[in-house]
């Protein structure tokens, strides 16, 4: 997080938090403004909102671009949610929420990306097309600059097409 953190301050990207209760998301907000005077904070959100009715929240994501990375075998194993066919990431790319699908820290999940996708495409129905429009959303919101953006979306283009 650090890094990213160091990252975004360089760069002027900003960055949404979301997550965590209220009083552990101030405590984050203001320390990443204390060690990131110069970051820019698009906005945050605690981690308890009704999901059956976010409208509000959404709004604001979807209004400011946002990708939101989510790590869904890591949310049911910390107990965030009881299985990963009651997971949100559904509704969320269902209401046009950028979303991108990782693994967290993959030696403490013991899971691989791939894992993670016949999972989500088991549970909850995500195609092959979804994942492409996943990974091509994440690569539109890396921390890289436009031209690497455009050289690794070519690069994802032309493997797809091998693939085809």
């Amino acid at each position: 997080m650090k890094k990213i953190l160091e990252k975004c301050e360089k760069t002027g990207e900003s960055i949404y938090l979301l997550g965590a209760s209220e009083e552990n998301l101030k405590a984050c907000v203001a320390n990443i403004v204390r060690d990131f005077p110069k970051i820019n904070i698009a906005g945050y959100h605690n981690g308890f909102f009704d999901l059956n009715n976010p409208k509000e929240i959404l709004e604001e994501i979807r209004q400011k671009d946002i990708l939101l990375e989510i790590c869904p075998t890591s949310n049911v194993q910390t107990n965030v949610i009881k299985d990963i066919k009651y997971h949100p990431v559904r509704k969320l790319y269902d209401a046009n929420i950028l979303v991108s699908i990782n693994t967290d820290n993959n030696t403490v999940s013991n899971v691989t990306l791939t894992t993670e996708y016949e999972k989500l495409a088991q549970k909850l129905n995500f195609t092959y097309k979804d994942f492409v429009k996943m990974n091509k959303d994440a690569i539109r919101h890396a921390f890289i600059s436009e031209d690497e953006k455009e050289q690794l979306l070519q690069k994802y283009d032309e493997k797809l097409n091998q693939l085809s």
